[in-house]
């Protein structure tokens, strides 16, 4: 479960320029898969997902609720946006919610708050180090698609 934000004149391209070759993607291997054809299901499912994520490239933005919720980290709420019965987030609102993100800081993360919220935690990747730079990504990426959608005076679709 998660809020999925997009800016819909921009992510409706992403999803028909990527449709045909996931969905052709996941035929083939889901008939390896049939054919017990391990390799060429993994093979296949390399694809399948490298268009799968083609189709989210531009102009969407997932938060789950869960311990990697920007949202959260920040104090905040998808549930507090005043989002009409559309599901849309007029315009004005989302250069408040800009304003609010330009300024808020990414709290410091700690090793025993990634671990009460169900995160993984190492000295590598997963690091409280490299989850403080997965949030400032993920605000950054919140804000580029803010600002587009305000340029295109276009209100963003929440399904929160």
């Amino acid at each position: 479960m998660g809020a999925d934000i997009y800016l819909k004149s921009v992510n409706s391209k992403c999803q028909k320029k990527n449709d045909r070759l996931f969905k052709s993607w996941a035929l083939r291997r889901d008939q390896a898969n049939e054919e017990g054809n391990k390799l060429e299901a993994a093979r296949c499912q390399k694809k399948v997902s490298f268009y799968y994520d083609a189709m989210y490239s531009e102009g969407y933005f997932r938060d789950s609720y869960n311990g990697t919720s920007l949202f959260q980290r920040l104090g905040l709420s998808w549930w507090g946006l005043p989002i009409n019965k559309k599901g849309l987030l007029p315009i004005a609102e989302m250069i408040k919610l800009r304003a609010k993100l330009e300024v808020a800081t990414i709290p410091v993360v700690t090793k025993e708050e990634l671990l009460k919220q169900g995160c993984s935690v190492d000295e590598g990747e997963n690091s409280p180090t490299s989850w403080t730079k997965y949030f400032e990504g993920k605000k950054a990426d919140l804000i580029t698609l803010l600002d587009k959608g305000i340029e295109l005076g276009e209100p963003l679709y929440c399904s929160v």
